[in-house]
């Protein structure tokens, strides 16, 4: 049965949870559904998107936070009155409470989805209480994670279902013959992903280590102080910002690692992306269980504990000075994203998410 699905999203720009949604709507329009996607935040669109899928962009006539914010809720609920889609996707915690405010009295089968860790700090008083009240207006609630769904409130449980991120794994080219001597790492420049971290245990892999390079690709607001600590820690001719950059995965394929030092995530497109261009990856083992999820120490990566820098520096140390463990690794990485090619879990999203 073909469905009508409305899919409401920030934008197409850079953001994970952003390409996570387009995996899914890609993968449903694919399947015959009629897939609408709203984008509410005025950015460029880098992320491609399938050409059978209508895009519905917002504009606002005002600058300010608190206009935008009602404006928001006005168009999303006007969207939702102006056409009986059978299900509508969010993905984003303030979007989910944004959708779910906006539906209220309209009979909607509004499906939501947390991508990252609920328990999360950057979520302040007035948004946990928001969630808590607009999330029982919720037909279901996606989790990536079986950790992750743990956090579910008790009495919405019944609503939840666990659905791993989609992995784009087809248009990976895998590099062949020897690799470069670089570190790798993508992500925004915030506190989540703990990039001061990955400086510090740069510097002292550096020390045994000399000749290699350290690139991090992204933006945030952190960037100044990201670059005074390279200066603070001697490594700063080792390290380069590489900023944002859509082709991402051909600047990174021939890199020597990636790494990923999160506090916590949630299924980190980045990590999935690296692991399917065969790069041997080491990963902090953070919270909701996603990179656990993907990764089987010292088989398809290398699982370091949160925070733990000296656990850090020496897993990126053995990768760098075995080639056969890095060789295993690179190979098990490839074998364990097919699992969550999209015409692997677009099945789960029909049968047991939009019914």
């Amino acid at each position: 049965m073909t469905l009508k699905l409305l899919f409401i999203n920030a934008s197409l720009t850079d953001g994970g949870s952003e390409k996570a949604m387009s995996l899914v709507a890609h993968a449903l329009a694919s399947r015959g559904h009629d897939v609408t996607m709203a984008l509410v935040r005025e950015k460029k669109r880098t992320y491609p998107l399938d050409p059978r899928i209508k895009v519905v962009q917002f504009r606002y006539g005002s600058k300010s936070k608190i206009a935008k914010a009602f404006g928001r809720v006005r168009r999303i609920r006007a969207l939702l009155k102006a056409d009986d889609h059978d299900y509508v996707v969010c993905y984003m915690w303030d979007l989910n409470v944004t959708t779910l405010i906006a539906s209220l009295g309209l009979r909607r089968r509004i499906i939501i989805s947390e991508r990252n860790f609920a328990g999360a700090s950057t979520r302040g008083q007035l948004w946990r209480l928001l969630e808590r009240w607009s999330y029982q207006f919720a037909y279901k609630i996606v989790y990536q994670t079986q950790d992750a769904q743990k956090l579910c409130p008790q009495e919405l449980l019944e609503r939840s279902i666990v659905v791993p991120n989609m992995i784009e794994v087809g248009g990976a080219s895998v590099h062949a013959g020897s690799r470069t001597r670089r570190v790798v790492s993508v992500g925004r420049f915030n506190a989540q992903k703990n990039f001061p971290l990955l400086l510090r245990s740069f510097a002292r892999f550096a020390e045994t280590n000399p000749d290699w390079i350290l690139e991090i690709y992204g933006k945030g607001a952190l960037e100044h102080d990201l670059r005074a600590l390279a200066v603070q820690l001697g490594v700063v001719d080792s390290v380069v910002f590489a900023g944002y950059v859509p082709d991402v995965a051909d600047r990174i394929r021939d890199a020597g690692m990636f790494v990923l030092s999160s506090d916590y995530e949630g299924i980190s497109n980045a990590m999935t992306e690296a692991m399917a261009l065969g790069l041997p990856v080491v990963c902090t083992d953070c919270p909701i269980g996603g990179v656990a999820l993907m990764i089987e120490d010292r088989k398809s990566g290398m699982l370091v504990p949160v925070g733990d820098e000296s656990a850090l520096t020496d897993a990126m140390c053995e990768i760098a000075t075995d080639e056969t463990l890095a060789e295993t690794i690179s190979e098990g990485a490839q074998a364990s994203v097919v699992r969550f090619a999209p015409e692997q879990l677009v099945h789960l999203w029909e049968g047991r998410v939009l019914c």
